[in-house]
């Protein structure tokens, strides 16, 4: 899934080792560990790395230590351990997994989550940063859920529940970010646009008797 939104991985799927079930990914001796700065540097794939996160339900995608999201040669970041997505924690204890979406505020908490770190500055800095790093989202297809959930090696009961539940999330996401444009004729970009210059001036958009700061 991480893949489908344009997020590098290491490729991690489900193995049979020893008689039991393991994950498994590609062993990468080129990648880089960053600071929560370093990685804040690179706004946009930071921000789309926390948006399909937040659709997949994982808590641990930065690391206690920001050591889940590496730097590859090509400078494109890499998140390497998806293992507490959807229904597990880090340590492979059992979460629910539904069409709830509070991550997207509990995974910028101070105190709450330790990508907090990198993402409440970026995102207090650019309010429409958060909004962008989703737009990936609406592009992503029923069919490539399927393909990848199912090519991960778990049972097509399981896939199926867990598609369900991601594709409310979906739904969920682009609503929250209107990111099919229903709320505004014009679309999220001349929304954005329309925003943008009514704030550059006074720091105050008008419309009517509504008011719209720039500080949200």
């Amino acid at each position: 899934v991480y893949e489908a939104l344009g997020v590098a991985t290491v490729a991690p799927k489900l193995i049979t080792m020893g008689g039991r079930q393991a994950v498994a990914s590609v062993f990468r001796t080129d990648l880089k560990r960053l600071s929560a700065g370093e990685v804040a540097a690179l706004p946009e794939e930071a921000a789309r790395i926390y948006q399909a996160s937040v659709l997949v339900k994982n808590w641990d995608f930065a690391g206690a230590s920001i050591d889940n999201i590496m730097r590859a040669p090509d400078g494109a970041l890499v998140i390497v351990d998806t293992g507490a997505s959807f229904r597990f924690r880090a340590r492979g204890g059992a979460k629910d997994y539904g069409p709830d979406i509070d991550e997207v505020r509990s995974f910028r908490r101070v105190g709450q989550n330790e990508a907090a770190a990198i993402y409440k500055p970026i995102f207090d800095a650019d309010v429409w940063l958060e909004q962008r790093g989703a737009r990936p989202i609406a592009a992503l297809t029923r069919e490539q859920v399927d393909a990848a959930l199912l090519g991960s090696g778990i049972a097509k009961v399981e896939a199926d529940a867990l598609a369900g539940a991601l594709w409310a999330r979906r739904e969920a996401l682009i609503d929250r970010y209107n990111l099919d444009g229903r709320w505004n004729p014009k679309g999220v970009d001349g929304f954005e646009s329309l925003v943008s210059r009514m704030t550059s001036v006074t720091g105050v958009a008008r419309y009517a008797d509504a008011k719209v700061t720039a500080g949200g």
